[in-house]
């Protein structure tokens, strides 16, 4: 049995479909950390005075890990370090720097660690534990990071930085409602913030307010005008506020002047179909046939747009193509598994509605037939049915078929078994 949906219903789902996609986008935005704002000479110790610093013990084999750093030998940097902290062990600067460079080798985990040790040294140090809650979002800790910044921003409410990462941090934990009232206050105070207009926009079409998200975006395009990401955002929201021909201008205008994906181009094809632009659409999508074999929504929409041109057989070879590529290519395996358990467990009648699904899904799959037979000549006390199954086997498989041999020795079986019964007379060996 399959699900049946209707073709206004199955519309309406695959429009959706093919601009659900944008929605992830403001992972990728967020992920736009804010560089640090924090003087790494004095952002740990509390030591404002860089000559007060330089007192330290440690201070030179400081300085030369530094230089080691610019010349990007981490090893060596991270040995002078070393010897720095030996000889300074309770300096967070030296720890800090120690994490930067754990950081540069890949290795968030320890360089986490030796915040956190920075951090019992001086606990009440805000900067230290910015730069630990940013590097918790890197590493996607986002519930911990959003405890961090929390509590920076109790402590610092206009701090722009803190402000943006724990916007950042409730974007990710879907608490979209303080995600966008801190986007906003954070584009208050810095306007030209590209990263957080794009997700403040994507958090309110997550919510489907799709007015205030262009809103947004318009004012984020009058900042930079010319912004080809920000010309797809909008070309992406009006579809969504049905605004097709404002749409299709809109991807005119991104792809006049930007190489892009086949989703792109995918989205703009339906675009045209939607402002009844039946012919562009179809050369737009086209191409993808071959670019993108494997997706149906390309031949769904052409379908549609030979349709609406009265081509009525071009229609048909169209959406039949994309009614055969919306079937998972798994979902016959997943049917067999699960007849061939019901077989296991002597559930037999579910065991043959299960092989039948397969062969609803994938009717050339006859190697199916045969453990139909076999499952029937186990609970069906009328052994022509199995005799039946194992007959299509053989006919529909051809010679050399993997289990011809075993089919007809038990089709010979039942014939045998049935020849002083009714039945047997009609039962015929294959040749």
């Amino acid at each position: 049995m399959t699900c049946r949906v209707s073709p206004s219903a199955g519309l309406r789902l695959l429009s959706v479909l093919v601009f659900s996609f944008f929605f992830g986008s403001l992972q990728a935005q967020e992920e736009e950390l804010m560089p640090d704002p924090f003087d790494r000479q004095v952002e740990s110790t509390g030591i404002k005075d860089s000559l007060l610093l330089s007192s330290r013990p440690g201070y030179g084999e400081y300085r030369h890990a530094l230089a080691l750093r610019e010349g990007f030998d981490y090893p060596g940097a991270l040995a002078a370090l070393q010897q720095a902290l030996a000889r300074d062990s309770t300096n967070t600067v030296w720890w800090s720097e120690l994490a930067d460079l754990c950081i540069a080798l890949g290795n968030s985990v320890d360089a986490l660690h030796t915040y956190q040790h920075a951090l019992t040294i001086t606990p009440g140090h805000l900067p230290l534990k910015g730069r630990m809650g940013r590097l918790l979002l890197i590493m996607q800790e986002n519930r911990e990071a959003y405890r961090v910044f929390t509590e920076l921003r109790k402590a610092d409410s206009l701090n722009l930085f803190f402000n943006r990462q724990l916007a950042i941090s409730a974007s990710r934990l879907n608490k979209n409602r303080e995600a966008k009232q801190l986007f906003q206050k954070v584009l208050e105070m810095n306007p030209r913030d590209l990263g957080s207009s794009l997700a403040l926009a994507t958090l309110y079409q997550q919510d489907t307010a799709f007015v205030k998200a262009r809103e947004i975006l318009t004012g984020a395009h009058e900042l930079f005008p010319g912004n080809s990401l920000l010309e797809l955002r909008l070309a992406q929201n009006d579809y969504y506020l049905k605004e097709y021909a404002r749409a299709a201008e809109g991807y005119a205008q991104y792809l006049s002047h930007n190489d892009t994906t086949l989703n792109i181009r995918k989205e703009y094809g339906v675009v045209l179909y939607f402002s009844k632009e039946e012919d562009m659409a179809l050369l737009m999508l086209e191409p993808l046939l071959h670019l993108a074999p494997n997706d149906p929504m390309v031949p769904y929409y052409m379908g549609l747009s030979y349709k609406n041109l009265k081509d009525f057989e071009a229609a048909k070879q169209y959406l039949k193509l994309a009614e055969e590529l919306t079937i998972p290519w798994y979902l016959p395996f997943i049917h067999r598994t699960m007849a061939q358990i019901h077989g296991l467990c002597r559930e037999f009648p579910e065991a043959i509605a299960s092989y039948r699904k397969v062969l609803e899904l994938d009717p050339s799959d006859t190697e199916v037939l045969f453990e139909m037979a076999t499952t029937y000549e186990e609970f069906e006390s009328d052994k022509t049915v199995a005799f039946q199954f194992y007959r299509q086997y053989i006919e529909k498989s051809g010679k050399g078929a993997l289990n011809e041999a075993y089919a007809r020795s038990r089709m010979a079986k039942i014939r045998e078994a049935l020849f002083f019964d009714n039945r047997g007379k009609n039962l015929m060996l294959p040749e």
